[in-house]
């Protein structure tokens, strides 16, 4: 790599999805280069597959939300109440299973809850729309927006019309 390649990493982390199913072990870094956006994902332990994104080619940046925050954090939160109730029962099997479903949901439910609403964000070219799986989250979608969209537009330099002029002419005609 050459000494004048620097990058930066966007904010956030995340896994490669086929058709909306995250697939387990592919995690994927999104990096802002001086003149491009770098999507490196790591399909194997091995492997590395790189993609570059320069800055004039990027037609759209979109980000949009996601539903199924609430069905995860209900469904935690019923295990959760489930492995509470299961505590007070006499029987010690429930008793220490419970505890032991209890801290990992807890911790997961928390968790969910401090990372927040899930979203998409997603890149258009002329040629492609690659979804950023770095980006999964709104907070760190919404940073990384920012940062991409200062670069696209500073990169293309957009020119904008002269706005017409107002009053020459009337739709009826002149009076």
């Amino acid at each position: 790599m050459p000494a004048d390649r620097k990058y930066e990493k966007l904010p956030g982390s995340g896994y490669a999805s086929t058709r909306g199913i995250v697939v387990a072990g592919r995690p994927t870094r999104s990096y802002l280069g001086t003149d491009h956006l770098l999507v490196v994902e790591y399909p194997a332990p091995a492997q590395e597959s790189y993609r570059r994104f320069p800055y004039e080619d990027i037609e759209s940046i979109v980000i949009a939300r996601r539903t199924g925050l609430g069905k995860r954090i209900v469904s935690l939160l019923l295990i959760v109440v489930l492995s509470i109730i299961g505590v007070f029962q006499a029987n010690l099997f429930v008793y220490v299973m419970s505890w032991v479903v209890l801290v990992p949901f807890s911790v997961l439910l928390m968790l969910e809850i401090i990372k927040g609403p899930l979203c998409r964000t997603l890149i258009r070219t002329r040629v492609q729309e690659v979804e950023l799986a770095s980006c999964s989250r709104w907070r760190a979608g919404n940073r990384a927006v920012d940062l991409i969209e200062k670069r696209v537009r500073a990169a293309q330099k957009v020119e904008t019309a002269i706005p017409p002029e107002v009053g020459l002419s009337s739709p009826e005609g002149n009076e």
